[in-house]
């Protein structure tokens, strides 16, 4: 299986990804994780949990690309 990381709007593999040493999540240990099950190559209730997990990072004052961008990274990765 091919392993992919959501960089910064960017799907890059994983021995490609790095992380800001002044990242915000990096610094503080900070983040949300929201999993989603998927079926048949789809994702089962994506919007509700894009939302919530949108919601997480904007209360820790993070900022959060449109909830669009994040379902189109879901759905390519």
């Amino acid at each position: 299986m091919r392993m992919l990381a959501w960089v910064d709007g960017d799907l890059l593999p994983l021995e490609r990804a790095t992380v800001n040493v002044l990242d915000e999540g990096f610094r503080t240990g900070e983040g949300v994780f929201e999993t989603m099950r998927a079926y048949r190559g789809r994702t089962f209730r994506m919007r509700p949990h894009l939302e919530r997990a949108a919601a997480g990072a904007t209360r820790l004052g993070f900022d959060v690309p449109p909830l669009d961008d994040l379902a189109a990274a879901v759905v390519a990765t």
